[in-house]
């Protein structure tokens, strides 16, 4: 998901919102997250 707004954990998942409130869930880790640019990298 490109414009994700929102990541929320929930057991080994993540759910991705974006800012129409569409939602994804995948089986992900965080690997890098970058504040200042706003980029969060997952892996599998």
């Amino acid at each position: 998901m490109e414009d994700c707004i929102s990541i929320v954990p929930e057991g080994d998942k993540l759910i991705l919102r974006d800012i129409l409130g569409k939602s994804e869930t995948v089986e992900a880790k965080i690997l890098e997250v970058g504040l200042l640019d706003h980029k969060v990298v997952l892996t599998k």
